[in-house]
């Protein structure tokens, strides 16, 4: 008989039972800047500059679509307004130019954590547009769950978002790992006392993993 060794690990007197993958920059291997640069270009815009670029209130307004607070319309009539850019026939202009690839060596490591017993969950800053995208790719098959932005409300590195998560779960925050190609959210989910890992290579990831005695 052929024994699979449970991925749970104790780290401090919690063991841990989940794993949290982001998806743009983790699982999968997407330029989000080079994406909204094309953007911009396809309404005459020829600085090469960001949505965030045109200031505070555009920030706001793009992390209100993260949220799934304000639809795709209404956010280019408000981003028209703010940046003098003409508002877009193509309303869904957030998915002319999204080209995500899966990245092999995430997929092989979430794979060997379920091999293992762990259960793994997608928890994702998305917009409606790039998350029907990924469904209609089956890109989230690989999660046991998955936690997105648009649907929860709610946005790294808010906190906020990493306890709704815990609480869905029903675990305490020290028997989490969260795996995230940006700091900010990083530092948001150590904060609560999450593992949180930042990503920069699968082969780093291997490790970590390896390091909390997960693989």
């Amino acid at each position: 008989m052929i024994m699979v060794r449970s991925a749970t690990a104790i780290t401090g007197s919690k063991m841990i039972k989940i794993c949290l993958f982001d998806m743009g920059g983790v699982t999968d291997i997407f330029d989000n800047a080079a994406m909204q640069r094309k953007m911009l270009a396809y309404l005459g815009d020829a600085s090469h500059r960001l949505l965030s670029d045109f200031g505070e209130e555009a920030r706001m307004l793009e992390n209100k679509l993260c949220r799934g607070l304000v639809s795709d319309g209404k956010f280019w009539e408000a981003f028209s307004r703010l940046s003098g850019l003409p508002v877009p026939e193509d309303v869904h202009l957030y998915a002319r130019f999204f080209n995500p690839r899966p990245n092999p060596g995430t997929i092989r490591i979430i794979e060997d954590l379920k091999a293992k017993g762990m259960r793994v969950v997608g928890a994702t800053n998305v917009e409606p547009l790039h998350r029907a995208w990924h469904e209609a790719h089956h890109e989230y098959d690989v999660f046991d769950a998955l936690y997105a932005s648009d649907l929860m409300h709610l946005a790294k590195p808010d906190p906020a978002f990493f306890e709704a998560i815990a609480t869905s779960e029903h675990l305490d925050f020290e028997e989490m790992v969260h795996v995230d190609d940006r700091l900010e959210n990083v530092e948001s989910a150590r904060s609560l006392g999450i593992h949180a890992l930042l990503f920069t290579t699968p082969e780093k990831l291997r490790s970590d993993f390896e390091a909390l005695g997960l693989l």
